[in-house]
């Protein structure tokens, strides 16, 4: 019995989930076709070549497969690599979920067959995080190349990341799972209650509002006092509530969170008192 080779003549798809199973051209399998059998190829449009070398097509059929029957010898060359992807804030290890990613070719990829599937820096899926997010990463017949995942858009109070994770992958590790841990850093404003000799004031009541004065974070100063993931070009005004005894209250201080300077300093500064 001759080894046959099974195409999709077009996009195939999943009947019930309508998933995309195979791209147009995408190899499907080793295929011996015979009478006996129980498996149904899915429904859809193929074709049958005798060799890999699609220059050569010695066999092909093009009428819908839905009623032929297949035997054991196929066997799946669709591949997948799993990416166990986990979204942190850099600051308390939190897990951040909704973070929109992409996971792009690092250099040119060829299919088994040394088709070009993939330019360097090609877009391939996005991937939207979850907590504990298990992506899976079809490889449509790759069985080496190196990938790297990058942040497509912005998130709300935290900076807008260059930085690729990259990954690689071959015949070690296909079909396995690849940890990759990526690092948010949220905006940061670091205040501190300061008199007139830049010393440190402590038992002033601090808060930051909002711009519709909703409050965002209160404390009672004592040195430096950071408040973490305000969102990049808002308004904000530190307000002193209460005052410590022998020093005058200080005015309201109004800022902007700037794309280009993430991490600020800014100091309340009270008079003393005179007796």
């Amino acid at each position: 019995m001759k080894n046959l080779y099974l195409f999709a003549k077009e996009d195939i798809y999943d009947e019930y989930t309508h998933d995309v199973v195979y791209l147009k051209d995408e190899l499907v399998g080793n295929l011996n076709l015979i009478k006996e059998g129980e498996n149904q190829i899915m429904r859809g449009n193929y074709y049958l070549q005798e060799s890999l070398n699609k220059d050569i097509v010695d066999i092909r059929v093009e009428e819908r497969l839905e009623d032929y029957k297949y035997y054991e010898n196929l066997f799946a060359v669709k591949q997948y690599v799993y990416l166990l992807l986990e979204v942190i804030d850099a600051y308390n290890n939190k897990s951040i979920e909704g973070v929109h990613l992409g996971i792009f070719a690092k250099e040119d990829i060829y299919d088994i067959q040394n088709n070009l599937v993939y330019h360097k820096d090609d877009f391939i899926l996005d991937v939207i995080s979850q907590k504990n997010n298990l992506c899976q990463v079809p490889l449509f017949n790759i069985d080496k190349g190196t990938f790297y995942i990058a942040q497509i858009s912005d998130i709300e109070g935290y900076i807008d990341s260059k930085e690729e994770y990259v990954f690689r992958v071959d015949s070690s590790n296909i079909q396995e799972e690849i940890k990759i841990t990526i690092q948010c850093f949220p905006t940061v404003i670091e205040v501190c209650k300061k008199d007139e000799e830049k010393k440190f004031i402590k038992g002033a009541w601090l808060a930051v509002y909002d711009e519709v004065g909703r409050m965002i974070d209160e404390w009672i100063s004592e040195r430096e006092h950071c408040v973490y993931g305000l969102k990049i070009g808002n308004i904000y005004v530190i307000k002193e509530l209460a005052t410590p005894k022998g020093y005058q209250k200080s005015k309201d201080i109004f800022f902007i969170v700037k794309k280009d300077k993430t991490f600020q300093k800014l100091d309340l500064i009270s008079k003393r008192i005179e007796d």
